[in-house]
Parts: structure tokens; C-alpha cells; sequence
């Protein structure tokens, strides 16, 4: 480990160094001549500069992506048995890359680099990587790809694609998945002989298409200026992607986006439709589409920032009152309602206060302790390296920045309303983010800021809509302005390669043979009882396993966030199954019993995990097969009476 942390100072001090010489030589007449021999040969390219342009785009795919060169930036730490990234030597090839991209854009014969060719560079080169990288998941590999996958491609199918199992036909197929997600998701499963290959590449659409459309429909494209419109779309999708963030959320923010400019009798049954939408998916949602369209509806339509006119009070306060009614209203309070008056139950303020306690301070409270909070996430840790407070800080500050400069030099002129209408919202989506980041199970990434994130973008496309005329100007007069500007750009571009990796998966040989293993146990197992799939049921969905009649209880995540919450109760049933070995099988990821130290990545889930799940059940079942390359282990019962091969 020391080794590496001395490998990545040394890279950081190098390419300071090399900042500070280009720096010198980009302001000494000594790189004159120099300057004058590159744009020469740029205009002597001629159409081989479009060509070069997208081999240098694709540069830091093919390095960072490629097995060949992984080496170069990866070191295995044998001590901790894990890879390290070289951050700095990615970062020397990004900015090489974003460099050579500027100069190749740069049309005018007067300049080497222009700084809106270099913005253009940025968002090119990060959603062209981004995109790399979910598509780089993409494939017919049958097992799970990372801890969650298969499972949740099993929650996916069970409302579109039931008749791919064996479940009787009168029951429900329970899945730990709310409707919103399951019906996006699944809408693949329509189709009958949709492969996991298929469900993939729907996956990575669904998690980069809708961010692009968000930013193209929250900002408005101005005449004659039609690609920095296009450029902003592809900037928000590689903004958001820092999150990431669910994509139920980011289409209900643009049905907000839609709505807000629509006359209000149109807007509001949109409103509706997107708090309804939001909160059916999660319920700390509910307030968000209400809240964003509120803002919108301020700041966006005054000429005279500092003035509001009665119509745009009223249609603010019209469209986040249609947000409340569907993300509230219709979710919590109409269900109330209707119990009541089926059961004859007079009307209440007591009746009705038990619909609205989540909104107390102690209902909010009740939700959001339900399991631990880990406040130590949210500085550097080792389950999120920069932690949620800095890891924030890094993605958001540069716009936070820029937003704060336009409006202090009044180049977006907006009043004192307009300012509390973009920052309550903002204080309020960060404060409930932060807390769920703190949740165990979360503060891996930036995901929970999700409302915060979005809310910010519509706060940017106001400012762009305001300002973005200004800020060729600006940035000519100001070396802050270009600075923000690139690093706005720069930062959610690099910062998906910082840990990237090829993908590595088994050998066609390792594969086969484990799912060979899988179908011969399964084939003998259920002669003597039921067979649980725990995990991996994407076998299951995608026709790997045939003819297995479907155990829909005791899935992975729902058993996992269970023991996250310390659900006694829960495990009662659990325990008796195991302790009477109603499984003949239990298909699992490979399972271990160490408990692992504070300084460990996500050290408590894993000890819950432990503690609840893995020693219980190695007290009835052993393993009698493992798969490490494919993240598999079969179990079967303790002292069984029949053998399988």
C-alpha cells in the first residue's frame, strides 16, 4: 500500500511540474514559432482532422478499456489483495487527450486553443467515455456482473415476463422492487425471448438516454445556436451520471420540465402525473417534482428578475400544488379517505393526522433511523474514498460557483424571491440526501443526492437560458470564469475514470462448467425438496435453469436490507426453515464468516450480513460447490439422506 500511495505522489508531483513548464512556455514567445508550425499543419489536415478528432475522443477508452494497457494504469496490491488505480496517469492522458481534441476543433487560424473548443473537447470526450462504459457491460455473460444485478433482472421480469417460472398461476410473485422501477425495467419482457444480452443494453439506455433528454428539455435551444443545446443534453448526462441517478426520477423531472412551460390547465395534470409517478417509486420523492416546478416557475419567467407578477405567484403555487396532490394527495391522503368513508368512520383531524405523521418531525425522524446512520461516510472512508461531503463538493462546486458569479455581477439578474426560490429547494434535497447517504447500505457513491443533482441542473439550464450569450464574453474577460467553466466540464468527464476497468470475466471453460454444475445439482436436488435461488435468478429468467419451480421467498436483497435493519422478526421464519432443512438447495454467492475492521469497504454490511444470514446457515447447510470466478456457491442440507453427484 505504501508503495502505491509513493507511485501516485510521484505521478501527482510530475505532472504539477509539467503544468508549471506548459504554463510557462503557453505564455513565453518561445513557443511561437512552435504555435505558428501546429496550426500550419492543422490547416494542412484538411477533412483528417474529423477522423483524428474521434481517435483522440476515443483515446481514453481504448487505454483505460483495453486489456493491454490496463496494466499501465492498474497496480495489484498484494498485501491488500485489491487493484489500485493510478489516478494521475489517467488524468495526464485525459487532459492530453482534451488538448489534442481542442486544438484539432479549434477552426480559427489564429489560435492553437480557443476555450469553447476545449468545453466542446470536455463533453465529448466525457460522454463519449461514460457511454463506454455502460455499454462495455453490455454481453451475454449469464451470471451477475456486480453484487445486485442478477436479482434485480429477476425483479424486472416478474410483472411482464411471470410465465417465464413455475408459480402458480393464482398467487402474486412478491419482488423487493417498487412498481415504477419494475414496470420501466420491464417492459423488455414483453418480448418473450428477450436474453440477458437484450436486458443489458436496456439497462444502459435507460441510464443514459432520458439524463440527455432532461438537459435538452430543460433549457431552451436559441436561434442559430443549436449544438451548444445539443452539447448541454450530453453535458447533464455526464453531470448526472455522477450520481447516478435512477431513472423513474430523472423522467419525472422532465415531465417537470415539460410541465413548467405549458399553460397551467395543462401543467397541472402533468404535475400530478409526475408527483404520482415519483412518489410510487420512492417515497422520499413525493415533494420533489412539486418542489423543482415551484422553483422553475419563479425564477424562469420574469424579464425584470426583480419583479413577479401575480400570474407567476399563481401558476408557481398552482403546479407545486398538483405536485403535492400527486406525490401526496392521491399516494397517501386519498387512500385514507376512501377507508373512511367505506367503514362509515367520521372525518377526523385525528384520522387525518395519522395520514400526514410522516411529514412531523417525528414521523421523518421514525423513517429515516429505521436502520443505522453512519455519519463517518460522509468524510473519507473506505467504502467511498473522497466520502459524500467532498466527493459533493468536487462534483457540483464548479457550477455551484459559476451559478453564484452570474447572479452576483448581475449577469442573471434575479431577485431576492427568486434567490430564496432556488436555494430553499436546493438546502432542502441536500439535507435528505446527505441523510440517506449516511444509511447503511448507502454512501457508496453520490446516488442518494439524486434530487440535489437534478435540482441543481434545473438551476444551471436557468442560468445557461439567462446568461449563456454572456459567457463567451465573460470568460474572455475573466480567468475565473474559464477556469469554472472547464472544470464544470473537465470534472464530471474525468471523474468516471478515475476506478474504471476493463471488464474481466471467466473463461467460456470456468462458465460452462459452473452452470453445468448448477443444472446437474438443481436436477437432483429438487427430487427431494424445494430449491433456493437466493441469488442468482437471473438463471432462472433467462431459461440458464429450466423446469424449477420458482421459491420467491428469502431474496438476497430484501434478506440483506432485513438484517441492515436488525429484523428479529423477519429471520424467525428464516431460522425454521433452515433449522428444518426445507431447502434441498440454496443457490448463493460464495459466503465467508470473517467480520471485517472499520477501515474495511462497507465493513457493517458485511458483518450483518455474517451475523444474520451466512453463520445460521452454515449451522444446517455446508457447501458442496463453489464457483469463485463466477461468484457462485451451492449449499445443501447437513446430515441429508441422499447424495447428488
Amino acid at each position: 500500500m505504501k508503495w502505491a500511495f509513493l507511485i501516485s505522489g510521484f505521478e501527482l508531483f510530475c505532472l504539477v511540474i509539467l503544468g508549471v513548464i506548459l504554463l510557462w512556455l503557453w505564455r513565453s514567445e518561445r513557443i511561437e514559432p512552435f504555435r505558428r508550425i501546429a496550426i500550419a499543419w492543422r490547416q494542412k489536415l484538411g477533412w483528417l482532422r474529423w477522423p483524428l478528432t474521434v481517435l483522440l475522443i476515443c483515446t481514453p477508452i481504448v487505454l483505460i478499456y483495453h486489456p493491454l494497457t490496463d496494466s499501465v494504469f492498474t497496480n495489484f496490491d498484494y498485501d491488500q489483495l485489491t487493484y489500485l488505480t493510478r489516478p494521475y496517469l489517467r488524468l495526464f492522458f485525459f487532459l492530453l487527450s482534451l488538448w489534442g481534441t481542442a486544438v484539432l476543433l479549434t477552426r480559427d487560424d489564429s489560435r492553437l486553443v480557443r476555450l469553447p473548443t476545449a468545453l466542446v473537447a470536455g463533453v465529448l470526450i466525457g460522454g463519449a467515455f461514460v457511454l463506454a462504459t455502460l455499454l462495455i457491460e453490455v454481453t451475454d455473460y449469464p451470471f451477475t456482473l456486480y453484487w445486485s444485478e442478477g436479482n434485480r433482472f429477476w425483479d424486472y421480469s416478474v410483472l411482464f415476463g411471470r410465465d417465464r417460472y413455475l408459480y402458480p398461476a393464482d398467487q402474486p410473485i412478491p419482488a423487493y422492487i417498487d412498481i415504477m422501477r419494475q414496470s420501466l425495467w420491464g417492459l423488455p419482457f414483453l418480448f418473450p425471448n428477450l436474453s440477458i444480452w437484450g436486458m443489458r443494453l436496456w439497462n444502459a439506455i435507460l441510464f443514459s438516454l432520458p439524463y440527455a433528454i432532461l438537459g435538452w428539455l430543460a433549457t431552451r435551444p436559441q436561434k442559430k445556436a443549436i449544438w451548444p443545446w445539443l452539447l448541454f443534453g450530453l453535458w447533464s448526462f455526464t453531470f448526472l451520471n455522477q450520481g447516478p441517478i435512477w431513472t423513474p426520477l430523472v423522467l419525472a423531472a422532465i415531465l417537470v420540465a415539460v410541465a413548467y412551460r405549458l399553460p397551467i390547465w395543462l401543467g397541472a395534470p402533468v404535475l400530478i402525473l409526475a408527483g404520482y409517478y415519483a412518489s410510487k417509486t420512492r417515497i422520499t420523492w413525493m415533494f420533489a417534482p412539486a418542489m423543482w416546478v415551484g422553483m422553475l416557475a419563479l425564477v424562469a419567467p420574469a424579464k425584470d428578475a426583480r419583479r413577479l407578477t401575480t400570474r407567476d405567484w399563481v401558476k408557481a403555487g398552482v403546479l407545486a400544488l398538483a405536485g403535492v396532490i400527486g406525490g401526496f394527495g392521491i399516494r397517501y391522503v386519498w387512500p385514507r379517505l376512501q377507508t373512511l368513508f367505506s367503514s362509515g368512520e367520521s372525518i377526523s383531524l385525528e384520522s387525518l393526522g395519522q395520514t400526514v405523521e410522516i411529514l412531523t418531525p417525528g414521523g421523518a425522524t421514525e423513517v429515516a433511523t429505521q436502520q443505522p446512520l453512519l455519519w463517518s461516510r460522509l468524510l473519507p472512508n473506505a467504502t467511498y474514498g473522497p466520502g459524500i461531503l467532498f466527493g459533493l463538493a468536487i462534483a457540483t462546486l464548479p457550477v455551484i460557483l459559476l451559478v453564484i458569479y452570474l447572479i452576483r455581477r448581475h449577469h442573471w439578474r434575479v431577485g431576492a424571491w427568486q434567490i430564496a426560490a432556488l436555494i430553499l429547494p436546493l438546502a432542502a434535497f441536500l439535507i435528505v440526501g446527505v441523510v440517506a447517504s449516511a444509511k447503511i447500505g448507502g454512501g457508496t457513491n453520490l446516488h442518494n443526492l439524486d434530487m440535489f443533482l437534478i435540482g441543481l441542473l434545473f438551476a444551471v439550464a436557468l442560468a445557461w437560458d439567462a446568461a449563456s450569450s454572456k459567457l463567451k464574453d465573460l470568460a474572455k474577460n475573466s480567468n475565473w470564469v474559464s477556469a469554472l467553466l472547464l472544470l464544470a466540464v473537465a470534472i464530471p468527464a474525468f471523474t468516471p475514470m478515475v476506478n474504471a476497468r476493463p471488464l474481466e470475466l471467466p473463461s467460456q471453460t470456468e462458465v460452462e462448467t459452473a452452470l453445468n454444475d448448477v443444472e446437474e445439482y438443481v436436477a437432483c436436488a429438487q427430487q427431494y425438496g424445494e430449491v433456493l435461488f437466493m441469488d442468482h435468478r437471473q438463471l432462472l429468467t433467462f431459461g440458464y435453469i429450466e423446469d424449477v419451480p420458482l421459491v420467491a421467498d428469502y431474496e438476497k436483497k430484501l434478506v440483506m436490507d432485513k438484517a441492515l435493519s436488525r429484523d428479529g422478526s423477519y429471520f424467525e421464519d428464516f431460522y425454521w426453515d433452515l433449522s428444518s432443512q426445507r431447502f434441498s438447495l440454496i443457490i448463493l454467492d460464495p459466503q465467508n464468516t470473517v467480520l471485517k475492521g472499520r477501515y474495511d469497504s462497507l465493513y457493517q454490511e458485511n458483518n450483518a450480513w455474517v451475523f444474520w444470514v451466512t453463520i445460521p446457515l452454515l449451522d444446517s447447510y455446508e457447501s458442496v460447490a463453489q464457483h469463485e470466478s463466477v461468484a457462485l456457491e451451492l449449499f445443501m442440507p447437513l446430515g441429508r439422506d441422499f447424495t447428488c453427484p
